[in-house]
């Protein structure tokens, strides 16, 4: 039987035909107050009762009860059923995740070369998911003041992006800080005209590179990690 016809059978069979609120008066017998009147709330079958009123209105009554309670289990059992399902899916989806096999950096070593390959052909053509390994893997081997010295920093606004898009804002810090060194607060994308700029610091903008460098070995493991694990998720 289903849920819905087992309502109605409910419904029709046993709340309809056994039972009806009835307010009954009934005069005390008592001598002391002959006319007082007590006022019972009871419940009895509607055969055992004279009543002066139709059943109809009743059954209408309860009728006008069944449809919107019928509407409303059927929406709650689709909602249920949405949750439920959501509920398996992530379940499954958290067991097929920590089950992917993690590949190292020696077994995409190839995939990384030809990533290198496209990323200095054509940029622009560079996914965001190849985008970002192309921006940081260079930092996770080389550091951050590398990428002034040498290819790199010609995207260190991508980089800097790339970097928060992975929770690691404070190593974007440390690149947006490296970036004062150079006037105006932005490295030329020319490798060249960097060099020369670094070439130029003083002492003190020098100790000050030395030190955003050395933060940033003391904490790029995590990064090294997080973008190994981002690697593999894409699926690159």
């Amino acid at each position: 039987m289903g849920l819905y016809t087992c309502i109605s059978h409910i419904f029709y069979r046993y709340i309809i035909p056994t039972g009806y609120p009835i307010f009954q008066k009934t005069q005390n017998q008592s001598k002391s107050n002959p006319k007082q009147v007590q006022i019972h709330f009871c419940i009895k079958k509607l055969e055992d009762v004279e009543l002066n009123v139709s059943i109809k209105p009743f059954r209408i009554f309860i009728g006008s009860l069944y449809s919107p309670i019928q509407n409303a289990l059927r929406v709650n059992f689709s909602i249920f059923t949405a949750f439920f399902l959501s509920c398996c899916a992530s379940y499954f989806d958290g067991i097929i995740k920590r089950n992917v096999i993690m590949k190292t950096r020696e077994e995409l070593q190839s995939t990384w070369e030809n990533l290198v390959d496209k990323g200095f052909k054509n940029y622009e053509s560079l996914s965001r998911e190849e985008r970002i390994w192309f921006n940081l893997e260079p930092i996770t081997v080389d550091g951050i003041f590398d990428q002034y010295t040498n290819y790199g920093a010609e995207h260190i606004e991508d980089i800097i992006e790339d970097l928060i898009y992975l929770g690691f804002n404070d190593i974007a810090g440390l690149v947006q800080r490296m970036n004062m060194l150079f006037p105006g607060g932005k490295p030329s994308r020319d490798i060249n005209e960097r060099n020369k700029v670094i070439q130029e610091w003083t002492t003190d903008q020098s100790k000050m590179m030395e030190s955003i460098n050395d933060e940033f070995w003391l904490n790029y493991s995590d990064l090294e990690d997080a973008l190994l694990n981002f690697i593999n998720k894409s699926g690159l």
